[in-house]
């Protein structure tokens, strides 16, 4: 453990160059067998406190590691200040943050109330003289299940999904004429702007509640919202083409809604009631921003009953997601396995360089997290312009125009917080893959990458269209039962190059099914490296 102290040390010192910063950091973690995810660089208003680790151990048990500058000591932090810091691994879905000086170790979890917490002191005595020493206290078996904690209180994702959800029943029950995808033009437009807003707070450029100010210098009773965002946008200094990230047509389709009302829901998009830390929305994790995707693009209906009823009280309407959109939402740590795999079989230089493509997008988690390691800022080849280059060779396709905007909203924040500006574009696009590969329009073997979970669409809720489509694509092999995924597997096959990646997530039942046999086969006589 003497390596990891000598680290810390180096991390500490305000002697150590970024270069020499960067290497210990990733030094320490390796040392204590974590693996160093990103790094963060911000005091967040406490003093001491510049650099931070996302660090992972495994598919699932993640931490943040805090460093604190001497003369500041983990159990030197007054609540005020641990809030501040505890609102990096809030906002990334983390439970625990380590907090880390010269002399001690403080784990803290985020979740619970009063804090669930523990210290223990660490120096380079302890190394030398003791059998057992503490620092291996700082190793991820720290966290094993039997120490976790119950939890008191709601995570972030579980936080702004009660937000969205509320007030997408609560807007569509006040505004009848509103249909669910003006709603989730609004909330696009709403995390989009928190998003600049917090970045540019991040930097000192701005102070906080930047929409409610906007709100408040709007004169009249109600509140054109198109008007707030633009307003909004304007002070953060957004260019025009960061702005076509954005359904203006959609937003400008809204009625003018009353303040009271606008200035509730802006409140609940900092910090609502059930959230026990600041939103900031250029720190919330890839996989927040996924789960939030299944809220508001689901669909928001009335019941046969609820329109029936006669009341003084207008019903609030059901929110319901339909299983016809052939959805399975996929967890983070599979898109972790897949990127890491591509990974860990190329060359950095190839992996920053691969041109990847997910075919059937949804909330766009699968690229959004193999660029988060493609743009690693503890590479020390990751650069400003290799990153731009790296998102241009993205491409994204959902027919769905509501995961479209997801996506192009979630690669758009990350290119924001990675480079500190946004894209000119992102590459997504509002079509049906397998139409477009049917159509010619897919050039075969363009892509060193591809990550998807196809749509599993029920036979009976597909149109003749669709069924017709999927047919005539899988030609000849089309036999027995027509599953959709199929093509779409067919699809990945087609495109990729020549030793190139195929990562999808797939059924069980694709190792037995006869109308998946020809592409068993296929895979099998091309020994391509398909995940499963």
């Amino acid at each position: 453990m003497n390596a990891a102290y000598d680290n810390l040390v180096r991390i500490l010192s305000n002697a150590s160059s970024p270069e020499q910063r960067f290497a210990a950091i990733n030094g320490f973690a390796s040392e204590l067998e974590w693996t160093p995810n990103y790094q963060l660089r911000n005091s967040f208003g406490v003093a001491g406190a510049e650099d931070h680790l996302v660090v992972e151990h495994g598919l699932e048990n993640s931490a943040i590691i805090s460093f604190l500058k001497a003369p500041h000591r983990a159990t030197d932090l007054d609540s005020q200040q641990l809030r501040a810091l505890l609102t990096i691994s809030y906002n990334n879905l983390v439970e625990w943050h380590i907090f880390v000086s010269e002399t001690e170790a403080r784990y803290v979890n985020n979740l619970t109330q009063p804090f669930v917490e523990w210290t223990y002191q660490i120096s380079r005595s302890n190394l030398l003289h003791l059998s057992a020493s503490y620092f291996d206290k700082l190793t991820s078996d720290e966290l094993s299940l039997d120490r976790v904690p119950s939890r008191s209180l709601s995570s972030c994702d579980e936080a702004l999904i009660q937000v969205v959800s509320r007030w997408k029943r609560l807007l569509r029950a006040d505004y009848r004429g509103l249909d669910n995808e003006h709603i989730s033009a609004l909330f696009n437009a709403l995390i989009f702007v928190r998003g600049c807003e917090d970045q540019r707070r991040s930097v000192g450029d701005l102070s906080s509640r930047l929409l409610l100010s906007v709100v408040d210098s709007i004169q009249g009773r109600n509140v054109n919202v198109a008007r707030a965002v633009d307003e909004a946008l304007n002070r953060c200094d957004v260019p025009s083409t960061g702005r076509n990230l954005l359904d203006f047509s959609k937003l400008q389709a809204l009625p003018d809604i009353e303040r009271s009302t606008v200035l509730n829901l802006l409140v609940d998009f900092y910090r609502p009631p059930a959230a026990p830390y600041e939103f900031n929305f250029a720190l919330m994790s890839k996989h927040a921003l996924s789960r939030i995707y299944e809220r508001y693009v689901s669909v928001l209906h009335f019941g046969e009953e609820e329109s029936r009823q006669l009341s003084f009280i207008s019903p609030v309407p059901i929110e319901k997601s339909t299983a016809k959109a052939g959805a399975v939402y996929t967890p983070l740590f599979v898109a972790s396995f897949f990127s890491r795999f591509i990974r860990h079989n190329l060359t950095p230089r190839m992996f920053r360089r691969l041109v990847t493509l997910d075919p059937a997008c949804g909330s766009g988690i699968f690229l959004r997290t193999l660029l988060e390691l493609q743009c690693n800022p503890l590479d020390p080849d990751t650069t400003p312009q290799n990153i731009s280059e790296t998102f241009g060779r993205v491409r994204a396709l959902d027919r769905d125009p509501n995961a479209c905007q997801a996506t192009r909203l979630s690669l758009a924040l990350l290119h924001l917080v990675a480079t500190g500006v946004l894209p000119d574009d992102v590459n997504v696009q509002n079509a049906d893959s397998v139409k477009l590969a049917l159509d010619g329009n897919f050039p075969s073997g363009a892509f060193g990458a591809i990550v998807a979970n196809p749509p599993y669409i029920k036979l009976e809720h597909l149109s003749a269209d669709e069924r017709e489509t999927y047919s005539q694509y899988l030609g000849d092999q089309d036999r027995g039962r027509l599953d959709s995924y199929l093509a779409f597997v067919k699809l990945c096959l087609d495109v990729v190059e020549d030793g190139g990646f195929v990562c999808l997530v797939l059924p069980q039942v694709f190792l037995l099914a006869n109308n998946a046999a020809f592409l068993r086969r296929r895979i099998s006589e091309r020994a391509m490296c398909v995940v499963s």
